[in-house]
């Protein structure tokens, strides 16, 4: 497997992934084998055709397909893994080339977390300031809090307090 990265904008990544033929082959033989459950090829049980014959019942491309679910799901996380990367959320996912026998080329786009440099906090100079408060406006504070806590109807008051059980 072969991955090139590029940084997008936004704190994306574009994973540019290249998988030769000998790397995903083993992919190829499962799908086969997960298509040959349901297709009936004659002469085989469910499941247990051998590739070519699969091959010939359901076509290549068929096989490729099934296959290409595991084979992205594969190497992307080895991709991620490779380069160290930490995503957010699903990946975008794009087949660049798809063609029997030769390299399976596919970009994935995701979005990573970004880096975040924190200023110099001792650098920082912050002046306090005297802050004076009426008692006046204190005794506002006082009665605003005061009509907030008590009931306003009976329909508010708990279930106790209405019945008179304590």
């Amino acid at each position: 497997m072969q991955c090139q990265t590029k940084q997008l904008e936004k704190s994306q990544t574009e994973l540019t992934i290249t998988v030769a033929p000998e790397e995903y082959q083993k992919y190829l033989e499962r799908a086969a084998v997960d298509i040959s459950q349901h297709v009936e090829i004659k002469g085989f049980r469910p499941g247990h055709a051998p590739y070519e014959q699969v091959k010939s019942a359901a076509g290549e491309m068929k096989i490729y397909e099934h296959a290409l679910e595991y084979i992205v799901r594969r190497f992307y996380t080895d991709a991620v893994a490779e380069q160290k990367l930490d995503p957010i959320g699903m990946p975008k996912i794009w087949l660049t080339k798809l063609a029997p026998g030769n390299d399976i080329v596919f970009t994935a786009t995701v979005a990573i977390l970004p880096n975040v440099k924190l200023a110099d906090v001792a650098s920082i100079k912050v002046e306090p300031k005297d802050i004076t408060v009426a008692d006046a406006a204190v005794d506002r504070g006082l009665k605003t809090c005061a009509k907030r806590a008590r009931p306003r109807s009976s329909k508010t008051m708990p279930l106790a307090r209405k019945t008179g059980w304590s």
